[in-house]
C-alpha cells in the first residue's frame, strides 16, 4: 500500500467517524435528552420487589458501576441474566430469579477473576 492510498483510507475512516459522530448527536437529541428528565426523577418501590428481583437488580448496577465500559445489553448477557445457547438468544422467560442470581453468582466470579 503506498502513501496515496493510506491517506485515501484514512481520509475514509474520518469520514464514517464524522457520520457516527452525527449519529449519535441525533439519537441523543432526539431520543436521550428530552427522556433524561423523566428518567432521573424514577423512584423504585422497593417494597413491591422480592428479595430476588433486589438481589438481581442491585448486582447489575454493582456490575455495571464496577465495569462502566459494558453497555447495559452487554451486562445483561455477561451476568447470565440472558443466555445465548448455540448462538442464539435462549427464551430465558420461564426462568425463576433463583436460577437467573446463581447465573448471575457464577458470572460475576468469571468476571472478578478476569
Amino acid at each position: 500500500m503506498n502513501r496515496s492510498d493510506c491517506k485515501y483510507v484514512i481520509s475514509l475512516i474520518d469520514r464514517k467517524i464524522t457520520e457516527m459522530e452525527g449519529l449519535k448527536k441525533i439519537v441523543l437529541e432526539q431520543y436521550y435528552e428530552p427522556h433524561y428528565e423523566k428518567m432521573q426523577n424514577i423512584q423504585v418501590d422497593k417494597e413491591r420487589l422480592s428479595p430476588e428481583q433486589a438481589y438481581i437488580i442491585n448486582m447489575l448496577i454493582k456490575f455495571l458501576v464496577t465495569h462502566p465500559e459494558q453497555r447495559f445489553c452487554q451486562a445483561l448477557t455477561n451476568l447470565s441474566i440472558n443466555e445465548l445457547q448455540e448462538g442464539l438468544p435462549r427464551d430465558v422467560y420461564n426462568d425463576f430469579d433463583t436460577a437467573v442470581m446463581k447465573r448471575m453468582a457464577n458470572s460475576i466470579k468469571t468476571w472478578e477473576n478476569y
